[in-house]
């Protein structure tokens, strides 16, 4: 009772740069300028870091004028691994784009994106390297400095084994801009991908370059597991809030290009939803 009635009289808070007293339910702010220089700082550290990257990208992403406009009128099925990926029918005459760990099961890619922390895995990088698909595209992510200690990745082993990845690959190398979640990228010989947390939002920024009429999202669950056996079950819920900030891009900028998911489960009601008979089937088994 007493904490209760304290509060009432008295509390401390905090809203964006400023200090909030509430004092008998009277609030005060002040501008506390801790916090205030501190957020300055690290978006000053944003901007300084991600100059090196707005300097490569001319030199390193100059191949993509090839692409530019290359799908029009064009299905694309984008395919990750969540468990759904297993129910997928073949479309015929689709072109196939997928990410990561999708060439454990898919082997007709024609396009494929990794970012560099799927390196650390022997294994996948050896099958990465490997991989044939449909005469395959391979795109292969450089992730900045500050983002590879994030992962806690070990930087001096990326920086020696990239080049080496990339050369046997036969794969393009692209780079991505060294501030989080801040803009999607739409001219890509002259700007960085933007960094919004996944490879699929990557290929998505791709595959809308290429102007398709259709995206066909497989796999893409935003729940947990994977479509193949694997130690680790994440939880992917996170990346529904990341696909509604990329609806929103792709209706301004491209709003002639149809989205449609394909057995979804957490984009359930954000695009166009649709479901194949084996998953169906699955699901009325469940019951």
């Amino acid at each position: 009772m007493k904490n209760r009635l304290f509060s009432f009289l008295f509390s401390k808070t905090y809203e964006n740069f400023h200090c909030v007293f509430n004092i008998c339910g009277i609030k005060f702010k002040f501008i506390d300028k801790n916090v205030c220089l501190k957020k300055i700082v690290n978006r000053v550290d944003d901007i300084f870091y991600n100059q090196q990257v707005l300097c490569q990208v001319p030199f390193v992403h100059k191949y993509f004028s090839q692409f530019k406009n290359c799908n029009i009128g064009k299905e694309i099925v984008l395919l990750a691994s969540g468990p759904t990926l297993n129910f997928y029918e073949k479309i015929p005459d689709a072109i196939h784009c997928g990410v990561n760990g999708v060439i454990r099961n898919i082997d007709y890619l024609d396009y494929l994106f990794c970012i560099d922390d799927f390196i650390q895995d022997t294994k996948l990088r050896e099958q990465i390297i490997s991989y044939k698909g449909n005469n395959c595209k391979k795109f292969y992510g450089i992730l900045p400095q500050r983002r590879i200690q994030v992962l806690n990745m070990d930087y001096e082993f990326t920086q020696r084994i990239l080049p080496r990845v990339i050369s046997e690959s036969g794969a393009y190398a692209f780079l991505f801009e060294d501030i989080f979640q801040n803009k999607w990228a739409v001219d890509l010989e002259t700007e960085p991908f933007g960094d919004f947390g996944g490879s699929v939002f990557t290929a998505l920024q791709f595959l809308l370059y290429t102007n398709p009429k259709r995206i066909y999202l497989v796999g893409n669950d935003c729940s947990s597991g994977h479509s193949y056996d694997a130690d680790l079950k994440d939880d992917y819920s996170c990346k529904i809030e990341w696909f509604k900030m990329f609806k929103s891009f792709k209706d301004k900028i491209y709003p002639d290009v149809e989205i449609v998911s394909v057995n979804p489960v957490g984009l359930k009601g954000i695009f166009k939803d649709i479901y194949t008979d084996e998953y169906l089937k699955s699901m009325e088994d469940k019951k």
